[in-house]
């Protein structure tokens, strides 16, 4: 599920403004003689029209750019205002998915490329071989401006991924044929990840965490234009079928509401207590986790915990949860349900992608016991997310399961709502006029 642009042209933007606030740090590094980094896509090229595919940008017009001739693959270097050099490194071959990586090591560029082969009876069953084609020497500095890769009607882009320091060849093999961030026997972690197979995915899977600043660690400064992405039943064969796919989901939102979830309390406990809070959120299907995706990894519910008036906060936030029967679902047991300090919790109870739309996701906050009691201040778990891993492939297409769309509904007399059998309350024209349950 690879994207590509209707556009000419789609721009995904990265600049460092605001990201040394992000935990950890997010920052792209200026280009020094004595600073290392790598990045790597995954590029399917769909027309010699020639393009550039990514352009590492600095301050003074200074850039490196990888490109298609439209019939080569290139690396170029400018210094300022003035071109340094081209180093082409391979064929492009239409159709075909091309793994390509630029690793700098103080003034040296160099090149990685791997080819999906197309007579393989299984290409899923082996990764491709990726290898070093090509070195340039750059012995120029300047400070980073923007970093951009470029979808559009001649190229479908999938799986960026970015280090701050070199990788070698044998680190590249390895983490060229994986959508996550996970080193697995093959260098550090990327500092940044995105595996762009759907429109929840344009943010980074890296360093998953939540708070106020999130763009700071995660988002896209700017996708332009905006609304231009198409995302294709399209993906490299052996991460598509092997690897295992993290992806973000998103709450359902409405108009002017914030999605938080908060519970009052006025005074602080005698004893330690902890309190649940009434709101609940539901996540829905973006295109980003079929309801029953090839094989479920794991879901990590994210929210950022915090307190605000005046007084004792909580010290602990809890997840609570109705599950697809409408049950709760509670452990305060274990920290790792406990949103503190990593703003992510494991689901104390199984969850799959054909019961995880059907879910509904709260929270619960512990006051310590103080004596003689004080005010207490609100407990909040704001900035909902989940993360879902999984190894298949996604829709694409935004929808809600159907069983959202089927069930019973009755009307409570005097009442202005219907009371639907998972506990969802919908609004009806009259609630004077009677309805009998869908059957009868």
């Amino acid at each position: 599920m690879s994207v590509r642009g209707t556009a000419n042209q789609v721009i995904f933007l990265l600049k460092n403004s605001g990201r040394e606030t992000a935990n950890p740090p997010v920052v792209f590094p200026d280009v020094r003689l004595v600073q290392g980094f790598t990045f790597s896509i995954w590029c399917k090229v769909r027309s010699t029209v020639p393009f550039v595919l990514a352009t590492y940008s600095g301050t003074n017009g200074s850039q490196i750019i990888i490109g298609s001739t439209g019939t080569q693959w290139y690396m170029a270097a400018r210094n300022a205002a003035v071109a340094t050099s081209v180093v082409y490194f391979a064929n492009v071959t239409v159709d075909r998915w091309a793994f390509i990586g630029l690793s700098k090591t103080d003034q040296i560029f160099m090149s990685f490329y791997g080819l999906q082969d197309p007579f393989e009876t299984n290409p899923w069953e082996r990764p491709i071989t990726i290898e070093p084609t090509a070195v340039m020497e750059y012995p120029y500095e300047f400070d980073f401006d923007y970093f951009v890769v470029a979808a559009g009607l001649g190229n479908n882009i999938s799986s960026l991924k970015f280090w701050n320091y070199a990788l070698i060849t044998s680190d590249i093999q390895i983490q060229a044929h994986r959508w996550d961030a996970q080193p697995s026997g093959g260098g550090q972690a990327p500092m940044w990840a995105s595996t762009l197979r759907t429109p929840g995915d344009i943010s980074s899977i890296a360093n998953p965490y939540t708070s106020p600043r999130w763009g700071d660690g995660h988002a896209y400064t700017l996708v332009y234009p905006p609304n231009s992405l198409v995302f294709e039943q399209d993906d490299p064969a052996f991460m598509a079928n092997t690897m295992p796919c993290p992806t973000w989901v998103y709450p359902i939102t409405k108009i002017g509401v914030f999605p938080r979830i908060f519970y009052d309390l006025d005074q602080t406990p005698l004893i330690t207590t902890t309190y649940k809070g009434v709101d609940f959120w539901e996540f829905e299907d973006r295109g980003s986790v079929s309801p029953v995706p090839h094989q479920f990894v794991g879901l990590v519910y994210y929210g950022y915990p915090y307190a605000d008036n005046v007084g004792v906060g909580p010290s602990d936030t809890w997840g609570l949860y109705k599950d697809n029967l409408g049950a709760e679902v509670s452990n305060t047991s274990s920290p790792d349900y406990k949103f503190e300090p990593t703003t992510g919790v494991k689901i104390p109870a199984p969850i799959d992608g054909s019961t995880m739309y059907l879910w509904k996701y709260g929270a619960q906050f512990t006051w310590q016991a103080v004596t003689p009691q004080v005010e207490a201040a609100r407990g909040n778990l704001a900035f909902l997310m989940l993360l879902a891993t999984y190894i298949g492939y996604p829709t694409g297409v935004p929808a809600l399961p159907a069983v959202d769309l089927a069930g019973l509904f009755a009307i409570q007399k005097g009442k202005a709502t219907d009371t639907y059998n998972r506990g969802v309350e919908m609004k009806i024209p009259d609630p004077t006029i009677r309805t009998a349950y869908i059957g009868e």
